[in-house]
């Protein structure tokens, strides 16, 4: 009797048991979610396509922390911005204008503050008090070249380019005799302008010509080559009587301008440099649709310059797209020409003329996750734009003077570099055709070297074709640079 009762009492508290747990409510998953990688790389059987931004994972410390689709800013205060000149901070005082005070620059919540200063200098001290100061700044617009000349200064705040905004576009120009006659040793006078802008376009120039830079004597008495930036006066008398050899008009992929940030900034705050990279993108928007307007508008600014002078800064600026800023990231396209690969022809030309002493950081500061953010959230603003370079033309092609003449030395051909070296001109000078001569194997070895060019770097076929230059001693190629015709 006992025994049953027992059995009856476990029975009850089993189904007392059962029916609780079937009336529990059910509470969603809470684990940790997986972290996310900065990107995806492609795998090596993925050809990269000239027509089509593939994200390529890019080159930095680490992924960046995870950003909503409308990122919201918590610097506290507003984003500091400078530059040294009132053309380069266009866009972005179109942008503030637009967003009238309401914070919300770009759509993304954020305030923005914009100052144009005189010289490097002062942006080097904006960047030096950092956003915090009133007086400070957290990002800095400039030219590349500018970024190395004040490297050795700003290298506590390991600065990084993370955008870039766009081109000189014949702002420097390199004037005097034709380059192919410069003597072949011996010291060469050159006035370098004073910038480091146009002190790349003489160097680069000349370096490509075959006059080492370290037979150059920069701003001595009685140049034999000037090189003239758009703050001298381009009326003076050395520059009228004088012939322009090379501009960036011309080698209008040499000097990006680009915004720099602390890298530290990058790190702990990119919802707010992703916000101000969309307000840039809808500032540029707007000048480009009407830049009378936008002259106008930002001339009523105190201290700004008089719509005229500015309209004449910006008519030798022109705007990078952001497939174009994906290019120099290694994000998309076939190119030989990146902002890592400008920074190290950059140093190098540096260092060999006694500009700096001191080494390049050990790799170069570029970080192109937020480019990268961007294209992935919205690639139809990565979509590649024509250009009248890459439309093959019709009939014989037509050709203009000799710009420059690179001669590649050597008892062999060495494949690689020829095809690097033709690559990276054809980048730089991206509406010039090339004429490239191999003084040993003849007109078919020629036409083989320019084919595989064409191929590796996604080329029109009339971009580089076969040439006919005499050789000089010890040279196997010869790279013909030829104005736009």
């Amino acid at each position: 009797m006992r025994a049953n009762v027992v059995s009856v009492i476990l029975f009850a508290l089993l189904a007392t048991l059962g029916v609780s747990l079937w009336m529990r409510p059910k509470q969603p998953h809470t684990g940790a979610l997986p972290r996310a990688s900065a990107s995806t790389a492609p795998s090596a059987s993925a050809r990269p396509s000239a027509s089509a931004p593939v994200v390529a994972a890019p080159k930095s410390s680490g992924p960046l922390p995870l950003t909503p689709a409308k990122p919201k800013p918590k610097l506290g205060r507003p984003l500091r911005v400078v530059a040294p000149g009132w053309d380069l901070l266009a866009p972005v005082l179109l942008e503030i204008e637009r967003d009238k005070g309401k914070k919300d620059f770009g759509g993304a919540g954020l305030a923005v503050e914009a100052k144009a200063v005189d010289d490097m200098s002062a942006v080097e001290g904006a960047l030096a008090r950092g956003g915090g100061d009133e007086s400070g700044a957290d990002v800095a617009l400039m030219p590349l070249p500018a970024l190395v000349a004040s490297y050795d200064k700003l290298r506590a705040l390991d600065p990084v380019v993370f955008f870039v905004t766009g081109w000189s576009a014949g702002r420097e120009i390199l004037t005097g005799p034709t380059l192919s006659q410069l003597p072949a040793k011996g010291e060469l006078v050159v006035d370098s302008g004073k910038t480091p802008s146009s002190t790349l376009l003489a160097l680069f120039c000349l370096d490509q010509s075959g006059v080492a830079p370290e037979r150059i004597k920069l701003d001595g008495e009685k140049p034999e080559l000037v090189a003239v930036s758009h703050e001298q006066d381009k009326g003076d008398d050395a520059v009228k009587q004088t012939s322009v050899l090379v501009s960036t008009a011309d080698a209008s992929r040499l000097i990006p301008f680009v915004a720099i940030a602390p890298r530290s900034l990058l790190e702990k705050n990119s919802d707010a440099l992703l916000g101000w990279v969309k307000g840039w993108v809808a500032g540029q928007k707007k000048l480009s649709s009407d830049p009378p307007s936008a002259a106008r508008s930002i001339a009523a600014l105190k201290d700004a310059p008089e719509p005229i002078a500015l309209l004449a800064r910006l008519g030798e600026l022109s705007p990078a797209s952001l497939y174009e800023s994906a290019e120099l990231f290694g994000l998309s396209g076939r190119g030989a020409v990146t902002l890592s690969s400008l920074l190290t022809e950059t140093w190098k030309l540096w260092r060999a003329a006694s500009l700096t002493n001191a080494p390049p950081p050990e790799s170069m500061p570029v970080d192109g996750r937020i480019v990268a953010g961007l294209v992935r959230a919205d690639p139809e603003l990565a979509a590649p734009p024509e250009r009248a370079a890459d439309k093959k033309s019709e009939g014989a092609p037509k050709t203009g003077a000799v710009l420059l003449v690179r001669r590649l030395r050597g008892a062999t051909l060495d494949e690689d570099a020829a095809l690097e070296a033709i690559g990276f001109l054809a980048g730089i000078f991206p509406r010039s055709p090339l004429r490239v001569t191999v003084h040993r194997g003849g007109a078919a070895a020629s036409k083989s070297l320019a084919g595989r060019a064409v191929d590796r770097f996604g080329l029109t076929p009339d971009r580089v074709t076969a040439g006919k230059l005499a050789p000089k001693p010890g040279t196997i190629v010869s790279i013909e640079v030829l104005s736009v015709p």
